[in-house]
């Protein structure tokens, strides 16, 4: 398995400069983000976060293409995280995977109704977790490119209506 090192904020790279999806891991146990880091470096630029507000002071400065969010952590919850960032018009396409030890379906749910695109329970396994972050940046890419899209023919269609005088 290749080394790992959790980036941190003074590694960041602009959007231009990425040359992988950028994934954050946003959890206040330092284990579970080098478990979780460690599983996805290579194919990803990972980031790591200990807790709610740092993850919302990260989004001030980068997007990345998946969150990978704790439920439970000291001053904010994930659920009220999740639901800030999926208010902020800037943040809301961003896909958030809830990965907790909290396992009821009504603790599920709450990760559901919070925003969240996808929950994934502890202990998990590696496999599960890479195509699970796979298919979130899969589509998070090719959402991304229908916006641009369907902005880039609204532009067309504009400049093609005739404009009529008064």
């Amino acid at each position: 398995m290749a080394e790992y090192m959790c980036k941190q904020k003074q590694e960041k790279k602009t959007m231009q400069d990425r040359d992988k999806p950028l994934i954050l891991i946003v959890d206040d146990e330092s284990s579970v983000r080098d478990v979780i880091g460690s599983a996805l470096t290579g194919k990803f630029d990972v980031f790591c976060v200990e807790d709610g507000e740092k993850c919302l002071e990260f989004l001030t400065e980068m997007l990345p293409d998946t969150i990978l969010m704790d439920v439970r952590m000291p001053n904010m919850s994930g659920l009220e995280v999740c639901e800030r960032i999926k208010a902020d018009e800037l943040t809301k396409d961003i896909p958030v995977i809830f990965i907790s030890g909290l396992e009821s379906t009504n603790e599920r749910l709450a990760g559901f109704n919070a925003g969240g695109d996808d929950y994934i329970v502890k202990p998990f396994e590696i496999k599960v977790l890479r195509e699970k972050v796979n298919v979130a940046v899969a589509n998070h890419e090719k959402l991304i490119e229908l916006k641009s899209n369907s902005n880039f023919a609204t532009q067309a269609a504009m400049q093609a209506m005739p404009t009529t005088g008064a």
